[in-house]
Parts: structure tokens; sequence; C-alpha cells
């Protein structure tokens, strides 16, 4: 009946299982032979320049054309990808677009695409997306995006401040590259979050211009094989004095002009990210073209907050940002609608009018603040916020809602314990300080400082410097001295004398971390900074809050609306009074009144000097990164 001879046929008939036995064998030699020629990649064009479209067929797991550095074509099934994942060396470049046909499963194109020119065209055509090189596993039962695998080429970077050998590099090991804004205030946390993934074996590139990498605390030397500290200069910009490459070199109005210098990177950034490949990459808010950039190559991006939860829950998800719901100065003066449970947290009338400005009106760059968080936060893959739940459980709950996608806290990134020791015969130059320090019973000294980018201005020295008088308490002052003014005309005429057996003024830099660091210290009158809140708290001191510019007020309140800080009382324009500086210092640290403030600033403490609590925080991170490596599904779809 099949043709095969009577014989056969009588055969079959009376042996029926040994013809279905007979059939099965030959048509799993078939199916292997076939098999066999797919991956040699005889099918007629095994030795030709690939094609504008090749076909292959499917038998139970997809198989894809590979454009190999020789343009020759071959089928790659996702298994041997995954063999190809692993060895690091391998040159594999796929580039291609998945196009299903009447049989999704069954029929399948790529196009297969080499020169850049077209594979640009292609990432930015809607119909190509970009797919995530952490997702192997997923690979066979994707269809239509575009496939871009990219092999990691490990090398030292020639951009490289630091020799950065390959032989340290382990090619298991997952590389993140981090790019900070181009402001002390930014760089040195997301330093900090670099060194807490290098301490967990992650290898990471941290971008910034050639000064500021100068500028740099030194990088311990158990984590320096981990670290890159990757160099990219500025370009010149109008308006844009020579040599400022960070915020703490410019005046305010000049700070635009920064930006558009840092906009100018993205080239020179976008090839770093091609070379390196890295598992992730981690922007800031001003870099709103990084998510984008990442996703050229089919990389995951984060955004790493170096803001509380609380500020960014006030600002508001990408939809408020672009709605223009907000364009008064009062409208920053209340707790949005969005927050759903009780909360002070917002901006006092004399700050309210710039963040106004800021978030809606477009500078130099042609971007307003509001418009690169909004991209940012649309474009990139997750967010990362330096935070906890144990202190900002309800606002880092409330922005997973807001924002629709992951909102990892990293922790509090709290600074690592002080070899007293060995740091202060570093600092020759302050021996004579901390000796001042010696003199002075436990808790007793004030310490006063607003941080490494805001500088008083003359008014506000003198001012301040009646109230720390006033107060008739032990203090230390790092002073930054504001720009054109002599020193000798900064203080008040004799305060100096007046205070000599009680206050400390030290002008230009100070080692902060060392001085809270010290037992005289017991409480800080200072800008409500999120990095010099955690450091103060991190030590249990009292809180004085003076906050300045930028998210300094939305911090002020968030630690008044916990407890654990006072507000010193303002004017309308911004302005303070001695008396209100002496008022508040005597309250918060010798009143009855103040009891409740010291209390639950030394409880802190537990959560803040929690070095444990905060590094599995970060681990629980390096898990999430692990595990978005082997299931793409964890991440947002783009």
């Amino acid at each position: 009946m099949f043709g095969f001879g009577d014989d056969f046929s009588i055969e079959i008939q009376q042996v029926p299982w040994l013809f279905w036995a007979n059939l099965l064998v030959m048509l799993l030699l078939l199916f292997l032979l076939y098999h066999l020629v797919s991956i040699m990649g005889f099918d007629g064009a095994d030795t030709a320049p690939s094609a504008p479209t090749q076909k292959s067929k499917d038998f139970g797991s997809r198989s894809y054309r590979a454009s190999t550095s020789s343009s020759i074509t071959r089928k790659i099934f996702p298994d041997e990808l995954i063999k190809m994942k692993e060895n690091q060396s391998h040159p594999t470049v796929i580039v291609g677009r998945i196009t299903s046909t009447s049989n999704r499963r069954r029929n399948e194109q790529i196009q297969v695409i080499d020169e850049p020119s077209a594979t640009k065209t292609m990432e930015t055509s809607e119909s190509y997306l970009p797919y995530s090189p952490c997702s192997w596993l997923e690979l066979a039962r994707r269809a239509g995006p575009l496939l871009l695998i990219r092999k990691r080429q490990l090398h030292q970077n020639p951009v490289s401040s630091r020799a950065f050998a390959a032989k340290n590099m382990d090619a298991n090991c997952q590389q993140v590259v981090v790019l900070p804004w181009f402001a002390f205030g930014h760089m040195l946390p997301f330093l900090e979050f670099s060194k807490r993934l290098a301490t967990n074996g992650i290898h990471v590139h941290f971008v910034s211009s050639p000064k500021n990498i100068q500028r740099l605390p030194t990088i311990p030397d158990d984590l320096a094989r981990l670290i890159n500290l990757v160099q990219i200069p500025l370009p010149s910009v109008e308006g844009l004095p020579d040599n400022a490459e960070a915020t703490i070199d410019l005046p305010l109005e000049q700070v635009q002009y920064l930006k558009k210098a840092y906009d100018g990177i993205q080239g020179s950034f976008e090839k770093l990210v091609g070379q390196i490949l890295p598992d992730l990459v981690v922007c800031d808010f001003i870099s709103c073209w990084v998510p984008e950039t990442a996703a050229k190559f089919g990389i995951p991006s984060a955004f790493l907050s170096a803001f509380s939860a609380a500020t960014l829950a006030f600002i508001g998800p990408p939809t408020e940002l672009r709605s223009n719901s907000r364009v008064k100065e009062d409208d920053f003066q209340v707790v949005p609608d969005w927050i759903p449970f009780p909360s002070t947290v917002a901006y006092p009338s004399f700050q309210a009018k710039r963040i106004c400005h800021n978030i809606n009106i477009p500078d130099v760059t042609g971007k307003s603040s509001g418009e690169r968080l909004a991209l940012t936060l649309e474009g990139c893959s997750f967010i990362l916020v330096r935070g906890c739940r144990e202190f900002e459980g309800e606002y880092i709950n409330l922005l997973n809602k807001l924002y629709q996608k992951p909102v990892i806290p990293v922790g509090l990134l709290p600074p690592l314990p002080i070899d007293r020791s060995s740091t202060r015969t570093k600092e020759t130059n302050w021996s004579d300080n901390f000796k001042w320090l010696d003199k002075h019973s436990p808790g007793s000294v004030i310490f006063v400082g607003f941080g490494s980018e805001y500088k008083l201005s003359v008014d506000q020295v003198r001012e301040l410097a009646y109230g720390l008088e006033l107060a008739d308490a032990p203090f230390i002052w790092a002073l930054k001295k504001p720009e054109g003014i002599d020193s000798s005309n900064l203080l008040p005429p004799g305060f100096q004398d007046r205070i000599l057996d009680r206050g400390l003024v030290c002008l230009g830099w100070a080692p902060q971390l060392e001085i809270l660091d010290h037992p005289a210290i017991g409480g800080c009158v200072f800008h409500s900074g999120w990095g010099s809140i955690i450091e103060s708290l991190f030590y249990g001191h009292n809180l004085i809050l003076l906050p300045m510019v930028a998210d300094q007020g939305l911090n002020a309140k968030l630690m008044v609306e916990k407890g654990i800080g006072l507000e010193v009382e303002r004017n309308e324009d911004g302005s303070f009074t001695r008396t209100a500086i002496a008022r508040s210092i005597r309250l918060v640290m010798f009143e009855q009144e103040g009891e409740s403030l010291r209390v639950k600033a030394g409880q802190m403490r537990s959560i803040f000097a929690n070095q444990a609590l905060h590094e599995n925080y970060i681990k629980r991170f390096v898990q999430f990164m692990g595990c978005c490596k082997r299931n793409e599904h964890l991440l947002p779809e783009k």
C-alpha cells in the first residue's frame, strides 16, 4: 500500500507494530540528518556573504542567523548562544530581526545586517526593539524584537585613569557602568554605591571627567582592582569657564552650561558602553539620554537617586512632570494629592520659586530638570533609591505605585567605620583642630557646615556667627569663603577674639566624617543635604536644620516629620536671624523641650549605623541583578 512491494505489505499486515517501528526510525533519521545539515550551515549559503534575508526552520527550538566578523552566515541555536556567552573571547555579533509569518512557532525569518549604519537605522526604528543580553534563556521564547548579542571583550579602556589589567577581570563576574551627575553631592554616593558593589565581587566602571576623578576619595586597596575610574573629557562649551568640571566650580547661574557640556559626552559614553558591554548601566537623572544609549546595546539601565524617597515622591511620576499641573510657586508649598498618607514634606516658600522654575523652565540645554527626570524615569528599566524601608518604607512603597516599575532600595550607603589612629596622622593640617576637640567633653560641641556645594553669602555668614556666639555653646565651623571676599572681612569684627575659648572657625575644606566621628561632637547645624543627614544620624547627632537649595527643604521637613530634627525659623525671603539660630541650638542641645529630639536622634543609630542592614540591601540588589540575567521577564518591557 506504500509502494514497497507485496511481500513488505503482507509482512506489515502480519506484524503491524514492526511497520510503525520502522517508520519511527526513518523519521528519526531524517530529523537527525536535517538537524546536522542545519548546524553545519549547508543550506546553500554556508560560504556566501550574508544575504539580506535568510530563512530557517524550527524543530522544537528556534535557530537564528549569525553574522560574524567575516560575514559568513550560519545557524545558531539558543543552547549554543548560552555556550557562546560563557566563552567571553568569542567575537560573534548577532544583529537581526525575527519576523513572524503564518506560523509563529514554525516559520520565522531573521534579517542579518553587518553595516553599522544599517544597524543604527534598525535600532532607532519603532519596529525594532533591543533584546537584553541578560535574557539568554528567554531567547528561544521570543519573536519580533531586534536580536543584538555581542560578546564582551575584556580589555583595558584606553581612556581609563588607572591601569585596569584584564588579568584582574573574572570573566564570569558581572560588570556595571556608573555615570553620576558632575556634582559631588551625587558623585560621592555613586562612588560609595560602586564600592559596595565591588565588595560583592562586581566590576564597576565609574565614569567622570578628568578633574573630578582626581578629586575623588582614594579607592581602598582591596577594591582598586574591581573599580575602574574612567575619564571622559568635557567638550568646550561657550559660557562654561575653563577647568570647571563640577557644580562646586561654578556659581548657581552657570550650572546650566555644565549640563550642556555633560550632554556633550554622550557620544564618548556610548562608545565606552559599546566597548565594555556591561550587564547594567547606572545613571543619574541629569543624564536622561543614558537609558536610550544602553538600549541600543540591549543593556538594562537603572536610575540611582541621590535623593531621599520622600523627595522623589513629592516630585511625582513622569505623567505629572509632563502635565504641567504645577506651574505656580504655591503648588510646591503643599503636599501633592498623590501622597495618600499624612505627610508634611513640601517646600518652604523661599525655595518654591526656584524649584518651580527648575522643574518647568528649560535652560540653555533646551530641557528643564523636570523633563530630564521624566525622561530618565520613563527610559530606565528600574529605579534604585538611596534609602531603606526601616526609615522611609511608606515613601518607597508609594514610588512603586507611582512609577509602575521596580523601585529597589539599596540601603542608605552609610560611611564605613573610621580608623582614627591612621586617618588623623594623614590630615596633618587638622591635627591641631582635633587636639582642640579632644579637650571637650563628649557630645558637647556643635559641628557647623554646609557641605561641598553651597557657599553662604557674607550676610548669612555674619548672622550665623552672631547666632553661634549668642548660643554660648562650643562649636567647630567648617566655613567656605565666598568668592571675591577677603577672609579678614568675612566674620564680624572681634568675633574670633570673643569666641576664642569655645569656638573654632576653619576656612576651606574639612574632613567632615572624621569631625562627626569625634566623641566631642553632639549636634550639627547644617544644610539638610541627604548625604549629610545620613552621616550625622550615623553617629546619632542632634540636628539643627538650615536648608538652602535643591532637595534640602524637603529633607528638613522629613526630619521634622520623623521627630528627629528642628528646622531654624526663617523669614519669608529665606533669611534668618541670630536669635533664631541661638534659640534652635539651645533647644536641641540643652533644653528639656528638646529631650525627645535628642532621644530619637540617638535611636536612629540602630538604622543608620547598622552596616549589616545596609549590606543586606546591596546583597539583595546583587541577587536581583543575577535573577534579571537569568530571567528577563523580571525587567519591565521597554
